[in-house]
């Protein structure tokens, strides 16, 4: 037993010594700069996986090297530096690690020894192929390879994995604006920090599409390539850098298309400086905490119009008639208040406010509306078809005003001035 306790002591000293001789100065990303505790948290993403697989020669830099200070003993012997599961077990093939690299300890008396730590060998230390997903990977330092005799080990995280697709996507027209909402799944559960909303005008960036305004990690801003796991890839760039495979649903994002961003706590915004009467192609992504980017998302196509009261755009244009401006309706049956003229206010307000056909609709009618009316209301005969007439209009509504109250009263409206249509055409054939 004394014998267990002394061989134990002896390897305690021998183990905690060795494994002091290395120390981890600092972290290190693409630029050379060192790293806080939260950008290495948040470092290994799917960018830098893919830049760090696409390195094909000695003069490009790896986004993620380690800063090792060593105090042991300058004794000219070599140290291994490799990555893997479980790479310090002799039982297991070091082919299932990946080489980083060696030094002579001579050379470490006056500077560290920087590791590649090649991330995309993080995620995959048996063939360095970048996929999504989460784990780690231990860094170990061995001062023989044969014995695996482990100097030094450090663990290292990845988040690779997408966030989920934003879904349920909406956009509607404001007043030099497009009001974007969506559904998502709970950011907490993907660690999602920001939607960027992308806004696309004629194949290209909108006006108030900015790259700053991105909150993701591309591999532009790493590598200055456009790598990607996506088969909707495109190489081809315009010269601003921006791609020019533009906003399409299931595709990776550009940067370039970002026209806003908010924090994951909300899931609507409202995009402002657009041009009225413009079409804007319209979707959102995205962010997770470690920089990673989601799919676009489905992509619609929104217009901004001018929101004028409909009161005011008519007294604009100087009429001054009653009746909420359904004048003809309000004619032929004989007031604003009539169930019918209130069933064709709501058709116009829900229809044809808020897009660009039913905007100069409603501007032409209430240049003329009123003239119609005083026409209209001057020949029997035509009050009456002219009623008949808005009764079939009603009719169609019908079918798209999907409640059962407006259903009845339709109905109700249809039966009694039929009634009354039938009854006016009988005493004319009398």
């Amino acid at each position: 037993m004394k014998l267990q306790l002394t061989v134990f002591s002896i390897c305690f000293v021998f183990c905690m010594t060795a494994w002091a001789e290395y120390t981890l100065y600092a972290e290190y990303d693409e630029n050379g700069d060192s790293m806080t505790s939260v950008e290495i948290e948040e470092h290994t993403n799917l960018a830098r996986c893919l830049c760090d697989e696409d390195v094909s020669s000695d003069d490009e830099d790896y986004s993620y090297y380690l800063g090792m200070e060593y105090d042991g003993d300058y004794d000219g012997s070599d140290n291994y530096a490799y990555i893997g599961a479980d790479c310090s077990n002799t039982a297991v093939s070091l082919e299932n690690c990946a080489y980083l690299g060696y030094t002579n300890v001579n050379s470490l008396s006056s500077s560290l020894w920087y590791i590649p730590v090649p991330v995309n060998f993080v995620v995959d230390p048996y063939d360095g192929e970048c996929s999504e997903g989460t784990g780690s990977n231990t860094v170990h330092i061995f001062s023989s390879v044969e014995s695996r005799t482990s100097e030094y080990s450090y663990t290292i995280s990845f988040d690779t994995k997408r966030p989920s697709v934003p879904y349920d996507l909406t956009v509607s027209g404001g007043e030099n604006a497009l009001n974007v909402s969506w559904d998502a799944v709970d950011p907490s559960d993907e660690g999602v920090e920001y939607y960027n909303v992308l806004c696309m005008r004629d194949g290209s960036p909108s006006e108030v599409s900015k790259t700053s305004k991105a909150n993701w990690v591309s591999t532009m801003e790493v590598c200055g390539k456009v790598l990607t796991l996506n088969e909707k890839k495109n190489n081809f760039k315009d010269s601003t850098g921006c791609n020019l495979y533009g906003v399409e649903e299931g595709a990776d994002p550009e940067k370039c298309f970002v026209c806003g961003s908010v924090s994951s706590s909300t899931n609507s915004v409202r995009i402002s400086g657009l041009e009225n009467y413009a079409d804007y192609d319209v979707a959102v992504v995205a962010v997770d905490e470690n920089g990673n980017v989601s799919e676009v998302s489905e992509v619609l196509t929104g217009t901004p119009v001018p929101t004028t009261d409909f009161a005011e755009a008519y007294n604009e244009m100087g009429g001054s008639a009653d009746g909420d401006y359904c004048f003809v309706a309000t004619a032929v049956f004989g007031s604003k208040s009539h169930a019918a003229v209130a069933v064709l206010r709501v058709f116009r307000d829900r229809f044809l406010r808020g897009n660009y056909m039913g905007e100069a609709f409603i501007k032409y009618y209430y240049s003329h509306g009123e003239k119609w009316a005083d026409f209209v209301k001057g020949i029997a005969p035509l009050m009456y078809l002219v009623k008949f007439l808005l009764v079939l209009v009603s009719g169609f509504i019908f079918l798209v005003m999907d409640t059962f109250i407006m259903h009845l009263l339709l109905l109700l409206i249809l039966v009694f001035q039929l009634r009354s249509y039938y009854s006016f055409t009988y005493s004319l054939h009398k």
